[in-house]
């Protein structure tokens, strides 16, 4: 909020900045905190979004300087849950789900995408789209050397 700190609850509080004043620039966004008093912080779903604003002159995707894995979200979560990952170049990419057992569960991904930011979504199904149970899964995802496995938890 750059000269002008924002103040903030000790409740779970949604901010919304707009950040129109830097089009056509590179952004960093960060959190600085400061306290005369002991304090805590937390983050949850820090998002920023463009609402349509074009991007520089000519609209192009923003292509990520490194390949990626991202969070799943919400998590935990009922009945589903989304994988974001990121590609620094065309490649192609498997993403499988493994149960706490590391048994094999289903494939959400296995093809070629294009450089750029990529979500799919899992319903918590398995091969033959029965329902799995209540637990701790793992996504992984694997494109060219890269290969990466993250945690994720279904409640039902």
């Amino acid at each position: 909020s750059g000269d002008q700190p924002i103040e903030i609850s000790l409740a779970w509080t949604p901010i919304t900045t707009s950040l129109n004043d830097y089009a056509g620039q590179l952004i960093r966004v960060a959190v600085h905190c400061v306290s005369q008093q002991t304090f805590f912080l937390m983050l949850d779903d820090v998002m920023v979004a463009n609402d349509g604003a074009v991007l520089g002159s000519v609209e192009q995707p923003i292509i990520p300087s490194h390949t990626v894995l991202g969070n799943n979200y919400p998590n935990p979560f009922n009945p589903e849950t989304t994988i974001n990952f990121a590609l620094k170049e065309n490649a192609k990419v498997s993403i499988d789900i493994y149960n706490i057992k590391g048994q094999y569960v289903t494939s959400v991904a296995d093809g070629d995408f294009n450089a750029g930011q990529h979500s799919v979504v899992w319903k918590g199904t398995d091969t033959h789209g029965k329902s799995v149970s209540s637990g701790v899964y793992f996504y992984k995802m694997c494109s060219g050397t890269y290969t990466q496995t993250k945690k994720m938890i279904l409640m039902k």
